[in-house]
C-alpha cells in the first residue's frame, strides 16, 4: 500500500498481477509484512442484497468536517507515543516507523485519538518534515487497521484524509487504499460512505488514485453485492480507454477489465498491446487483460508479442497464452 515505483519496477509488478496476483503499490525502501492477497479464480458474483442508497458529496463533507473538529480539539499526545508522533531534527524516521510496528498491544483510546490527529495533520505542517514520512504515517494506518477490535471513526479518518487536498497525494491514495481492510468489519451506515468515496475518487482521473479507488471497488464486489458490478465494468471501460488520464490509472482500469471480463474493452486491450507509442507498463496490462478475455483476435497477437524482440513483453504474452490454454 505505497506509493508508486519507477516503470521497471512497475512493470514486473503488473506481470505478477498477470499471475493472479493484487498489486500494491508500496514506498521505497519499506518492506512487505505481509504475504500478497491471492485473487480468488471464483467470478460468480455473491448472492444479491438490498440496493444501498448512498449519501451525496455534500452530507460526507457535513460529517467529516464534524469529525475532523472533534479530533483537533484534543492536544495531548500520551508519553508512549511521543517518541513516534514527534518528529526531531536528529532522530530518525526509520527508528519511529520501527517502534510504530513493534507496538504488539492493542492501543487505547487516548492513543488512537492522538494517531488520528496526527494524520489529518498533511506532514509538511508538523516540523520538521522528514523523507520517510509517508513510510511512518502507512505504517501507522496499517496500525489502526490491525487493531483486534476496529477504532471508532476510522472509515471517517480515511475519508477525511481523502477529502483534505492540503494532503499530498501519496497520503490521499493510502486512505483510499485502507479502505479495503477496513470495510467489511464496518456498519451498514459507514459502509455507505465509504462506498460513495470510492465512486468519486474514481473520477480523479489525472492521477493513480482513481486507479486504486477502482481496484478497491473490484475487491470489495467479490463480496459485497450491493457493489454494482456492472457499474465498475463500465467505468474501468471508460477509464482505460481515456487518453488524458493518468497512466497509472489506465493501468488498473484495463486489468479490472479484464479481472470482471468486460469483453468489451477487447478492441482497446488489442490496440493498446501492440502499440509500440505506449509504455511498457500499459502493454504489460493491456497484454494480460486479453488473456483474460480471449477471443478470435487474441491469439495471434499473443503469439506474434511473445516471439518479438521485446524481452519485457514477452513473458508477459506467454504467460496471457497459458490463459488461453485453461
Amino acid at each position: 500500500m505505497k506509493v508508486k515505483r519507477n516503470i521497471f519496477i512497475l512493470a514486473m509488478g503488473l506481470i505478477a498481477a498477470m499471475a493472479g496476483l493484487v498489486w500494491w503499490q508500496r514506498a521505497p525502501g519499506t518492506q512487505d509484512t505481509e504475504p500478497p492477497v491471492a485473487q480468488s479464480a471464483n467470478t460468480t458474483p455473491p448472492p444479491a442484497k438490498p440496493a444501498v442508497i448512498l449519501p451525496d458529496k455534500a452530507a460526507i463533507a457535513a460529517r467529516t468536517a464534524t469529525f475532523v473538529q472533534s479530533v483537533m480539539e484534543k492536544q495531548s499526545i500520551p508519553d508512549s507515543f511521543k517518541a513516534i508522533l514527534t518528529a526531531s531534527a536528529t532522530g530518525l524516521v526509520r527508528d519511529r516507523v520501527d517502534a510504530a510496528h513493534n507496538l504488539a498491544r492493542p492501543l487505547s483510546r487516548e492513543e488512537i485519538v492522538a494517531v488520528y490527529r496526527y494524520l489529518l495533520t498533511p506532514e509538511t505542517a508538523v516540523p520538521p518534515y522528514a523523507d520517510g514520512e509517508h513510510w511512518l504515517r502507512n505504517e501507522l494506518l496499517d496500525k489502526l487497521v490491525s487493531q483486534p477490535v476496529l477504532p471508532a471513526d476510522l472509515a471517517q479518518l480515511l475519508v477525511a484524509i481523502h477529502q483534505d487536498t492540503n494532503q499530498s497525494p501519496v497520503m490521499r491514495d493510502y486512505a483510499i487504499q485502507h479502505v479495503t481492510p477496513v470495510y467489511g468489519q464496518e456498519n451498514g451506515t459507514e459502509q455507505a460512505m465509504l462506498q460513495a468515496t470510492l465512486w468519486q475518487t474514481t473520477q480523479e482521473s489525472d492521477s493513480g488514485i482513481a486507479g486504486t479507488a477502482l481496484l478497491a471497488l473490484q475487491q470489495l464486489a467479490q463480496t459485497d453485492a450491493g457493489l454494482e458490478r456492472d457499474r465498475i465494468g463500465e467505468t474501468a471501460l471508460k477509464l482505460a480507454g481515456d487518453d488524458h488520464a493518468s497512466e497509472l490509472a489506465r493501468i488498473t482500469a484495463i486489468q479490472v477489465c479484464g479481472r470482471l471480463t468486460v469483453t468489451q474493452a477487447g478492441p482497446e486491450a488489442l490496440a493498446l498491446a501492440q502499440d509500440a507509442s505506449q509504455s511498457t507498463p500499459l502493454r504489460l496490462a493491456a497484454i494480460a487483460t486479453l488473456g483474460e478475455l480471449g477471443g478470435a483476435q487474441v491469439k495471434p497477437v499473443l503469439e506474434q508479442i511473445a516471439a518479438g524482440s521485446e524481452p519485457r513483453l514477452k513473458p508477459a504474452a506467454l504467460v496471457a497464452l497459458q490463459h488461453l490454454g485453461q
